[in-house]
């Protein structure tokens, strides 16, 4: 039998009811503990924080205390806080995850398998006017798109250019240029104020090209066949991100292997952030 997991669930009782649904099928999880605070997590493998304000100081203490932890919520930018945690994670080699659903979106799993090493990307991100109020945050649009990418290429950034469209208190159009160590390229635009909701994201290597519609769940394949032009369309069921979220995080902690979006890749995310918003700012 292979190794059976205690996982804690930290967070409201409505959050940890319908996380639990999502660990209780795995084989590999023994018992489920639900608690509303840190002290109460007991003895456990890992932990699954849903806990958003205090979400990496409750972190940092279960990972000292060797608890492998998947924060889930909007992703972090506390740079400090964050390297404080990358240095606990590698003294520690313990299993830290973060909730990038655009990269668990099982849409664009199957499109890291049928392009694993992208030369151009584009993706493109509207929101219709009437549903963008002053509670509407384009950051929050632009880099869970921005994530999304970097996980991908994973490569260094060799230069980010960045142009907005806006007010000091709110900005509706973004445009992004990301060039690669590697030499990738991506652009990315975002913006509040367009006739309909789109999202749209183009991704090629030299032998095809794919196009999904975020919101529709499909993927256009385009690529030649010996000397025949190829198109193939692929719908995807409604999977939701936070079966494979829970799916890879429990793999990392069995195969002892890396986190699929970690404390590498996001302390890498804020950096180009902060890139990209210094060259708004020139």
């Amino acid at each position: 039998m292979g190794l059976l997991l205690t996982v804690g669930l930290l967070g409201d009782a409505d959050r940890n009811s319908t996380w639990e649904q999502y660990l209780r099928p795995h084989p590999s999880v023994e018992k489920v503990v639900l608690t509303k605070t840190l002290k109460a997590v007991g003895k456990v493998d890992a932990c699954i924080i849903l806990n958003e304000k205090d979400a990496l100081q409750q972190a940092y203490t279960l990972l000292r205390q060797g608890i492998h932890c998947f924060i889930v919520g909007k992703l972090p930018t506390d740079l400090p806080m964050l390297t404080r945690l990358q240095q606990t994670v590698e003294e520690g080699r313990t299993i830290l995850q973060f909730a990038n659903w655009s990269y668990f979106n099982p849409v664009s799993l199957w499109m890291m398998e049928q392009v694993p090493k992208p030369r151009v990307m584009h993706f493109s991100r509207e929101v219709n006017s009437k549903h963008a109020d002053a509670g509407t945050k384009l950051d929050l649009l632009w880099v869970e798109d921005m994530a999304l990418a970097l996980r991908w290429v994973n490569s260094g950034v060799y230069k980010i250019e960045a142009q907005s469209v806006g007010s000091p208190t709110q900005t509706i159009s973004r445009n992004t240029y990301i060039q690669f160590d590697n030499g990738s390229t991506a652009s990315l635009f975002h913006t509040l104020y367009a006739t309909e909701n789109r999202h749209i994201r183009y991704i090629s290597d030299e032998r095809m090209i794919l196009e999904t519609n975020v919101i529709e769940k499909n993927v256009n394949s385009t690529f030649y066949q010996d000397k025949d032009l190829i198109i193939e369309n692929k719908s995807f069921a409604q999977e939701l991100p936070a079966s494979q979220a829970i799916n890879r995080f429990l793999k990392s902690i069995l195969m002892n292997s890396k986190s699929d979006y970690g404390i590498h890749d996001l302390v890498r995310l804020v950096r180009t952030i902060a890139k990209s918003n210094a060259s708004i700012s020139k």
